[in-house]
Parts: structure tokens; C-alpha cells; sequence
């Protein structure tokens, strides 16, 4: 086990990272190692996936709280949006992880991976098509309900495949005229919540798994190989992401999408 637990630190670093410059919880990369120590270990996938989803969950807490934290001293995160979005999207994170914790398929791994892809593509979309913003940065040119149903939607995605929500938060951040900085800020302080609400939904949800060392969903002995790495790292990915230019950093953040998302098929196909 502790071979393939030294296998999760390298993964871990790149999480913390991707939670500094990009304002995800580092779900991409977790996801993936997670599963696959588990999977080693002989344990079904559709059970792996699982558990692996609410590992990550459970580790975007603190990795998230310090990029968050981080990026609050930046002056990035507009908290006014992050309150009024909350409601919304912890009711979609409360369906996302209903359903991690009561139901069990291997197909899960692939609809991750086509998940990261399709929001590379709107990326793209939305990045070339940025509105003016109004001043409670919830206005665009559409029916009342458009905003609420979305970040509900972003809650139950994110939840139900182990990230913190940035995947789609910032490019909607972005496309409702966020600066990339301003996007990511806001988007790992709404991944908090999202994670928090979830792990906690899961633990109360949660079947039985029969497998060793998990305390509800969450795989112990990842989490806490995992979360130190996350801890060090989320707050010098924050520093590089002051570095970067914003074109630069919205190239960056769609190719991660399109790698991350091309492993996870292949990984959920084979």
C-alpha cells in the first residue's frame, strides 16, 4: 500500500498548483490518482470511483480554503457573488453527492472525462464572446432564471465528479466580463462551500462499501497523503497565477481541461 500511497505525491503537488493558478480544487488530478491506487489494490471500479470522487471532495476543503484564502489577500474574490450564488449552489451539490453516495458505475470515470472536454469547448465559446458586466455581477441579456439554474447545475456537476466547481465557474465567470484573476479567485472560494457541503451530505448518505481504511466515502490514508502537498503548493500556484499574463493563463487553463479530460476517458475506457 505505501508504494502505490508515494504514487499520490506527485499528483498531490500538481493539485495544489492547479488550485493556485486556476482556482479548481485539484479534483482533476486527484480524481484519476485516487482511483487508481484503489483500483491496484483490487477493489471494483465502480466502487473506486466512489470513493475516489469523495476523497477529492473531502481534500478540496482545505486545498480550496488556502487558494481561496490566498487569493481574498489579492483582492480577487468578489464576495458579494459568492453569497448570492451560495444557496444555489449547495442544492445542486447536495444532488451531486446524493448520488455519489447511493449509487455505484464504472461509467462515471467516462462522463468525467467527456465533462472537462465539453467545458474546454465553451471555454473557448465564452472567452470570445465577453459581455459588459453589470455592477452585482449576476446580469446577463436573459430570462431571470438563467444565472440560478446554471450555478445549481455547477453545484451537482461538480460534486458528482469530485471537483470543486472551477471547471465551470470560471469560464462563466469569465464570460459574464470577470477578468481570468478575478474569475479564479471567486470560483475557489465557491468551491469551499460546494466541497464542504458535500462531503458532509456523503457522510450522512452514504452506503456501506465494505472496503478498509475509508471513513464514509473518503479513503483515509490518500487524504492524508494527499492534503499536506495541497497545502504547501495552492498558495505558490496562487503567487505564479500574479505572473502570468490573462491570455496566457485562459490558454493554459483550456488545454489542462482537454489533458486532464483525455486521460480519464482512455483511463475509463481500458
Amino acid at each position: 500500500m505505501f508504494d502505490l500511497l508515494a504514487m499520490l505525491i506527485l499528483p498531490a503537488i500538481m493539485a495544489g498548483l492547479i488550485a493556485g493558478l486556476f482556482g479548481l480544487g485539484g479534483g482533476a488530478v486527484i480524481v484519476p490518482a485516487v482511483f487508481y491506487v484503489l483500483t491496484e489494490q483490487s477493489i471494483a471500479p465502480e466502487v473506486a470511483i466512489n470513493i475516489a470522487v469523495a476523497t477529492s471532495l473531502a481534500t478540496i476543503v482545505l486545498t480550496g480554503a488556502t487558494s481561496a484564502l490566498s487569493h481574498h489577500r489579492l483582492g480577487h474574490v468578489d464576495w458579494v457573488l459568492v453569497q448570492r450564488w451560495l444557496p444555489f449552489l449547495l442544492l445542486g451539490a447536495l444532488l451531486g453527492s446524493t448520488i455519489i453516495a447511493r449509487f455505484k458505475t464504472s461509467g462515471l470515470i467516462i462522463f468525467f472525462g467527456l465533462f472537462l472536454w465539453c467545458v474546454a469547448v465553451i471555454s473557448v465559446v465564452r472567452t470570445r464572446a465577453v459581455g459588459s458586466p453589470q455592477r452585482d455581477g449576476l446580469s446577463w441579456a436573459a430570462p431571470v432564471w438563467k444565472v440560478p439554474v446554471i450555478v445549481f447545475l455547477i453545484g451537482a456537476v461538480s460534486a458528482l465528479v469530485g471537483v470543486g466547481g472551477g471547471t465551470m465557474s470560471v469560464p462563466t465567470l469569465t464570460a459574464m466580463g470577470r477578468s481570468i484573476h478575478q474569475a479564479i479567485g471567486t470560483s475557489a472560494a465557491m468551491g469551499v462551500a460546494l466541497a464542504l457541503a458535500a462531503t458532509l451530505w456523503m457522510l450522512l448518505t452514504f452506503e456501506p462499501t465494505g472496503v478498509d481504511n475509508t471513513v464514509g466515502l473518503v479513503y483515509w490514508p490518500a487524504y492524508l497523503t494527499i492534503m499536506p502537498c495541497t497545502l504547501i503548493f495552492a498558495p505558490l500556484g496562487v503567487k505564479l497565477s500574479q505572473r502570468i499574463s490573462a491570455p496566457t493563463l485562459n490558454i493554459a487553463f483550456m488545454l489542462l481541461l482537454l489533458i486532464v479530460g483525455a486521460r480519464m476517458i482512455w483511463v475509463g475506457i481500458s
